[in-house]
C-alpha cells in the first residue's frame, strides 16, 4: 500500500495560514512559489491571490454533510501558488474542512519544491496539481487521491478540448475559470462528499 512518509509532514508542510501567508509574501517581493520567475507566471499568482481572497468569503453551496470518519485521516494538499486550478479548488476544500471536517489536518506542500513528494503521486504520469492525498495519521496509508480536477470538470476540459481544437491556451484557460465561476463550488463539495463518506462509518447532516 501507497503510504505518506513522516518526513514530508514534519519538514516541508505548511498550514493553510501560513501557505496564503507565504504567498502575499512573495507578491510583495513581486515574486511566486517555484523557480520559474517569468513575469507572466507571477501574473498569473497575482491573478490566483485575488481568486483566492474572493473564495475564502464565498458561501457554501448547500446539501453535504459531516462524516464521523473511520480513522484519523489528514490531507497533503500539493499545490502552487501560480496553478489556476489550485486557486479555484484549495479555498473550497479549506473551507468545507474547516466547517465540515475540523478535526482533519492539512499539510500544504509545495510542487517545485518537493520533487520527491510529486513523483509519488502522479496523475497518468503527469505531474498536475492541486493534488489532494488524504491519508490515515496514525499508519501513514494513503486512503484516497484527488485531483487536479473535480470529475466533472475535467470530462468538460477534455470535451472542450475536443469540440474546439483550434482555441489558444490562454481561450481554453478563459472558458476553464468560467466553468469555476459558475459552478460557484458545487463539484469541488460533491467530490469531497464522496470522498468523506467513503472514508466513514456514519455522518449527520
Amino acid at each position: 500500500m501507497q503510504k505518506v512518509k513522516r518526513s514530508w509532514l514534519m519538514n516541508a508542510s505548511m498550514s493553510y495560514s501560513e501557505y496564503r501567508e507565504l504567498l502575499d509574501d512573495l507578491l510583495l517581493a513581486n515574486k511566486t512559489t517555484g523557480n520559474d520567475q517569468t513575469e507572466e507566471r507571477i501574473e498569473y499568482a497575482k491573478l490566483n491571490q485575488k481568486r483566492m481572497k474572493r473564495l475564502d468569503k464565498a458561501t457554501m453551496p448547500s446539501g453535504h454533510a459531516t462524516y464521523k470518519l473511520n480513522c484519523k485521516v489528514g490531507v497533503m494538499v500539493i499545490t502552487e501558488g501560480w496553478c489556476g486550478d489550485s486557486a479555484q479548488i484549495v479555498p473550497w476544500y479549506e473551507q468545507y474542512i474547516d466547517l465540515y471536517q475540523p478535526e482533519v489536518k492539512s499539510y500544504f506542500i509545495l510542487r517545485d519544491d518537493n520533487p520527491e513528494v510529486m513523483n509519488n503521486f502522479l496523475t497518468n504520469e503527469l505531474r498536475g496539481i492541486p493534488k489532494f492525498v488524504f491519508f490515515n495519521e496514525d499508519n501513514l496509508d494513503v486512503l484516497q487521491l484527488w485531483g487536479p480536477r473535480p470529475e466533472k470538470i475535467q470530462q468538460w476540459f477534455m470535451q472542450i478540448k475536443v469540440d474546439q481544437p483550434g482555441l489558444t491556451k490562454e481561450e481554453y484557460s478563459f472558458q476553464l475559470h468560467q466553468f469555476y465561476t459558475t459552478d460557484k463550488g458545487a463539484e469541488i463539495i460533491a467530490n469531497l462528499n464522496q470522498i468523506f463518506s467513503g472514508l466513514s462509518d456514519s455522518f449527520t447532516i
